[in-house]
């Protein structure tokens, strides 16, 4: 991946767009052909857009900061980790539209050394200053969208000094992965179950074979995905449709022939863990839902405060006083945007 580390060179920054592959398809200026006429400047489509040299690039920077100089904004900050283990931080804007999606357009990525509130920050200055060098915009950003992280939390904080109209609103499904993940570790047992199964069917071909010859339409127990706490949801979901049948199969192996069987028998004996299991499912599975939701392009502002609602009003309409429920509800009361009045 072609990655820049400096952003000032509005070159720099469009080479990476257009080697990438990432924005200026031609779908998405069909609304402004006689813009693109008037800058004389063919839009690349896909099968061609490798081909661009640098002489256009510059024209195409013209063309995304024209489209969006007369429009309220959005900006999108989003860091993660690669592969390599360093840290990128991405800066996506679009134009904020009421009634539908507001498509995005990768700005530049940067490699940070440091990732605190205050290299984001300058990071946001240097993109800005990049598309609009000579004009301030900063009364049409009425919208930022971050991650749930602490110094993103802190950077859109102290941006909105300086964009007095934007609300900043971190990310609606991260929000709701990390209900899912407080949820998971407030029932470690179900979680030891989850896990242990898992691990008795790796590579265990003979203990396969028997699950599907005693539970032929039955699929073999699922594996959730670290860091995508709705599989983990999904799995408990799979243990209360078919904990008896799964139970009886698995009462069937050689309880001494490993560790994890033997946690796994143990914990199967529990009257505690079927309950358990039973009331994750049956309060919490809407939290599956909204998540798959919240991940489908195309969605409206209004649509994802609409499904961050009903996730809220299910929750909070719980009376039960216990530990897991009230961490739960306070881990809602981080949906909302962070500094709206």
């Amino acid at each position: 991946m072609y990655m820049i580390d400096d952003i000032k060179p509005r070159v720099g920054a469009l080479k990476y767009l257009v080697e990438s592959q990432i924005v200026f398809c031609s779908s998405t200026w069909q609304g402004d052909a006689q813009l693109v006429v008037s800058c004389k400047v063919s839009i690349p489509v896909n099968h061609n857009r490798e081909g661009i040299t640098t002489d256009s690039l510059p024209m195409l920077v013209f063309i995304l900061t024209t489209l969006l100089s007369h429009v309220t904004q959005t900006p999108v900050m989003d860091e993660a980790i690669d592969r390599s283990g360093r840290s990128v931080v991405n800066f996506l804007i679009g134009a904020l539209k009421p009634n539908s999606a507001s498509g995005s357009h990768l700005v530049a990525s940067k490699l940070l050394d440091i990732t605190n509130e205050k290299t984001v920050i300058e990071f946001v200055t240097e993109c800005f200053h990049c598309l609009w060098p000579n004009q301030n915009n900063s009364k049409k950003v009425l919208l930022m969208l971050t991650g749930e992280a602490a110094y993103m939390r802190k950077a859109g904080d102290m941006l909105t000094k300086t964009l007095p109209n934007m609300i900043h609103f971190t990310c609606a499904a991260h929000g709701l992965n990390q209900i899912a993940e407080t949820i998971r570790n407030s029932f470690p047992l179900v979680n030891d179950l989850i896990e242990n199964v898992h691990k008795i069917f790796v590579k265990a071909p003979t203990r396969i074979d028997m699950f599907r010859e005693a539970l032929p339409h039955v699929p073999l127990p699922p594996e959730p995905v670290v860091t995508r706490w709705d599989t983990w949801l999904e799995a408990v979901a799979y243990y209360d449709k078919h904990f008896a049948e799964l139970k009886c199969v698995i009462f069937r192996f050689d309880p001494n022939e490993s560790n994890a069987m033997h946690t796994v028998l143990n914990l199967l004996q529990l009257q505690s863990i079927r309950d358990e299991v039973r009331y994750i499912n049956s309060n919490y599975s809407i939290l599956i839902t909204a998540i798959k939701k919240l991940g489908t392009y195309g969605l409206s502002l209004q649509e994802q405060f609409m499904v961050l609602d009903a996730v809220k009003q299910k929750i909070n309409s719980y009376n039960s006083h216990d530990a897991s429920t009230l961490d739960v509800k306070r881990e809602c009361e981080f949906l909302k945007p962070i500094n709206a009045q």
